[in-house]
């Protein structure tokens, strides 16, 4: 058996039940004391047979690597439970879902590696990682994932990932190109057509990406139309 070492209140041990894989989970408290009790756990483990282990926290690591337990990285086995907990968490599915994955100072290799996972659920992803992001860019400004003619719905949901990035020239640069593209597909009623046919989540998507842009919706002269 494997065993997942987490912070907790206090240092204790038990036996659970993870997506049908058992392990020894170690809970370690804070404090001095408490590490020096998790060693001493550790050590009756090892003993037993175990050699393996998985750290919820890397500052835990060291404890571990004292009694020559080898940790197992964290993220595969995260990616391997995550279609598991999508199935708990959302139990009709993602069929129509526009998912922001945000991931985050230094975590742009785990976000990327649960994109696949939620884009065979959801109908649209976008990774909060401007550099990925910029370089999915359309020719022309805009995003699409097909990487043809810009969707309305995508391009403002990749607005809303590169809004906390506004003040970095390259990233304002792509949004006033976005801003461009989406003012030449609305329609003159204010509407956008996506998937062929007008919904109130493409106006939706718009309005949260200028309100996340701190621009005004009602007073942009981009996207407000005479009637």
């Amino acid at each position: 058996m494997l065993v997942y070492i987490t912070s907790g209140q206090k240092t204790d041990i038990t036996t659970i039940n993870m997506d049908g894989l058992p392990l020894h989970h170690l809970s370690v408290g804070r404090g001095y004391l408490a590490r020096r009790r998790a060693v001493r756990w550790l050590r009756e483990l090892y003993a037993s047979g175990v050699r393996r282990c998985i750290c919820a926290d890397a500052a835990l690591l060291p404890l571990a690597e004292q009694v020559d337990i080898t940790p197992y990285p964290v993220l595969p086995l995260r990616l391997a439970l995550l279609d598991g907990l999508l199935d708990v968490l959302c139990p009709g599915g993602l069929q129509n879902a526009a998912v922001l994955l945000r991931c985050g100072r230094g975590g742009e290799a785990a976000a990327r590696a649960a994109a696949p996972v939620l884009a065979r659920r959801a109908r649209y992803l976008s990774l909060d990682d401007p550099p990925h992001l910029l370089a999915q860019e359309l020719p022309g400004g805009g995003w699409d994932y097909s990487g043809k003619t810009a969707d309305p719905d995508q391009t403002a949901m990749v607005l809303q990932a590169l809004a906390p990035y506004r003040t970095q020239a390259n990233v304002s640069a792509a949004i006033d190109r976005a801003l461009n593209v989406l003012s030449g597909m609305q329609k003159d009623d204010g509407s956008f057509d996506a998937w062929g046919a007008s919904s109130s989540e493409s106006i939706s998507q718009v309005l949260v990406a200028l309100c996340a842009l701190g621009i005004d919706p009602a007073k942009d002269s981009r996207l407000v139309r005479a009637n």
